[in-house]
């Protein structure tokens, strides 16, 4: 899995969803750190917001050096009346700080003029076009010439003479004409003794390949969708955060902030699948 091309597609999705509303939503950069448990977001004006879920609490400082501290089931209960949903929303932003697998750093777009600092991918107009999707080696993790998976009582027929397909590496089964299946991963040949596995093997992990590729993209279309509505989200919480200088209006930034949160969250766990690598069979 390229965490470039996570990168960049959530912070494309979050910030092309809606056409120009998350750029013109007011805040600046938008950081999550699972290690500290907390959501930082810096707001145009100066505002600045932490979620930290030590204390379960929202930090509030205004540019004008107005300062507040609101729980987030206050927070909650500003954003949401059914009690259901309320706990639902709670584990899930209490999740987004927590989860280390959520790393992310989005901030407001900005254009590259200067070929110093961004090398040059092609020339769009007065601005430099910068691939995001440069190539990269994935290197494998599986010692192949390992017999660990070779030992063992095994005596059912799908017993391996040597890994499953797939085992060594960044495996992408496709079929050919005849029902034949390949393998872009190494020693992926044909037979028991290049890697391919048994035929047997061999059409399961096609078919798992199937459904993982089904779930795949149902997880892009799912992203689209929960960006644009998180962009939509980012676009109302910076309007309310940035005039947040009463304890109401505080109260109204926060509750814009946990669903921002959570929205980002979401994001990211859908980006997370749409840029995928199919990673074997009983893997995922």
């Amino acid at each position: 899995m390229d965490i470039r091309k996570i990168a960049v597609g959530l912070s494309g999705a979050l910030l092309l969803a809606s056409g120009d509303v998350s750029a013109q939503s007011g805040i600046e950069v938008t950081s999550t750190n699972p290690f500290e448990k907390q959501l930082l977001i810096e707001f145009e004006n100066g505002t600045v917001a932490i979620a930290d879920d030590n204390t379960q609490r929202i930090y509030l400082a205004t540019n004008s050096g107005q300062e507040f501290e609101i729980s987030f089931a206050d927070a909650v209960a500003a954003a949401e009346s059914d009690p259901v949903k309320r706990r639902q929303m709670l584990q899930e932003f209490r999740a987004s700080l927590t989860d280390r697998d959520h790393m992310v750093t989005i901030r407001r777009p900005r254009v590259a003029t200067d070929e110093t600092y961004w090398p040059r991918y092609q020339s769009c107009g007065d601005v430099i076009c910068i691939d995001p999707f440069s190539s990269s080696t994935s290197a494998s993790t599986v010692d192949p010439f390992s017999t660990a998976s070779n030992t063992g009582d095994c005596n059912h027929y799908l017993c391996p003479k040597l890994p499953w397909p797939c085992d060594m590496g960044p495996c992408s089964p496709n079929e050919w004409d005849g029902g034949l299946t390949f393998y872009s991963s190494f020693l992926g040949g044909w037979g028991d003794d290049q890697g391919g596995g048994s035929v047997t093997q061999q059409e399961l992990v096609s078919y798992d390949k199937k459904l993982w590729e089904s779930q795949r993209q149902t997880a892009c279309s799912e992203k689209n969708v929960i960006a644009a509505n998180t962009s939509l989200t980012a676009a109302a919480t910076g309007g309310a955060c940035l005039l947040a200088e009463t304890g109401v209006g505080a109260v109204v930034c926060v509750a814009g902030i946990v669903s921002y949160g959570i929205g980002v969250y979401q994001t990211h766990k859908k980006t997370k699948e749409c840029f995928a690598t199919y990673p074997g069979i009983g893997k995922w």
